[in-house]
């Protein structure tokens, strides 16, 4: 993929390799956030954390048919109820800002009565 000596590749070097190859190309920057990137159209996104609730809480929102930005915004709510709480866990308080955030943003709130 890079050549010996070449420096190490950026994230926005590492995002345009991806989207070579996935219609959906997302790279996560830890605290800083991540960008993403779907067909011709880029965006960064603020960081939350929990990069594990980041990719589900984004996967929600392509199976949802969701844009790219409202994708990562999901994404940014599920990894912020996860770093409420000592631990990483999604307590019912946590779920319940989840909840409230999306709504605020007028994106999909996913059903979890089961």
């Amino acid at each position: 993929m890079f050549n010996k000596g070449e420096q190490e590749p950026g994230p926005e070097a590492a995002l345009k390799y991806l989207s070579r190859h996935c219609r959906w190309a997302v790279v996560t920057l830890g605290s800083k956030g991540c960008i993403a990137k779907h067909d011709k159209e880029s965006i960064a996104t603020d960081a939350t954390g929990a990069g594990d609730l980041f990719a589900s809480g984004f996967l929600y929102g392509l199976i949802k048919g969701l844009s790219l930005e409202a994708c990562c915004k999901v994404g940014s709510c599920s990894g912020g109820s996860v770093i409420r709480a000592l631990g990483g866990e999604v307590t019912p308080e946590n779920w319940q800002w989840m909840h409230k955030q999306l709504q605020l943003k007028d994106l999909p709130v996913p059903d979890i009565s089961n």
